[in-house]
């Protein structure tokens, strides 16, 4: 696949951008977008494909971005309840359609003339207040989202030592490092200088049996 696409700074200012991996998988997401209609033959069968729209799997998601299955669902389920997705699921594929595409790929004549247009006094006024509180609403939500999936990864991690130390003393290490900060953006372990959760549990095991 050659060409390219445009990321526009705004890109910087969107929740999507606080979390590389999620922001990884975006740009996979665009990247793999068709930029014309196309067809492909699945099967025995021939689809369209607009512009905008490419088919994937959750296997392809995950292999590509390094993110896992949970990750995944997640990340399209956040995207979709943004509306920057839609997703069409059969039993032999997954189709990602990006909404409104034309605006983040749109020619740069045009993108210039759009930008640059002015907006009335009253148009500012107007769209302002509702924009703002929309998209921090949003902001909020998607961070929360963000958070779970990022405590659920790491309550995997912890159960994945199961054998080695007891279910009490690991749901009290998961509970303790888990809790988020005042922003619900970070858990406290994430504010660590450093982590390593093998290590971690041997000095809370050695601790625990004072």
């Amino acid at each position: 696949m050659e060409g390219w696409i445009k990321l526009h700074r705004k890109l910087l200012d969107h929740w999507i951008f606080k979390n590389e991996k999620y922001l990884k998988a975006w740009i996979w997401f665009l990247l793999k977008a068709n930029h014309k209609e196309n067809k492909i033959l699945m099967g025995a069968e021939i689809m369209d494909i607009e512009r905008g729209e490419f088919v994937t799997s959750i296997y392809k998601i995950c292999e590509a971005t390094g993110l896992t299955s949970q990750n995944v669902r997640t990340l399209i389920r956040l995207l979709e309840n943004d509306q920057m997705i839609n997703k069409r699921t059969t039993s032999k594929l997954t189709k990602i359609t990006i909404l409104n595409y034309d605006s983040y790929q749109i020619d740069q004549q045009t993108d210039n003339k759009q930008t640059n247009k002015p907006l009335t006094s009253a148009q500012q006024t107007a769209n302002k207040p509702v924009t703002t509180d929309k998209n921090d609403k949003k902001v909020k939500e998607c961070k929360e989202e963000i958070l779970k999936s990022k405590q659920l990864d790491f309550k995997t991690e912890v159960e994945g030592f199961a054998e080695r130390y007891s279910s009490e003393m690991l749901t009290g290490f998961y509970v303790y490092w888990s809790e988020p900060n005042q922003a619900k953006t970070k858990m406290r372990k994430e504010m660590q200088p450093t982590w390593d959760t093998a290590r971690r549990l041997v000095t809370w095991n050695n601790r625990s049996k004072k």
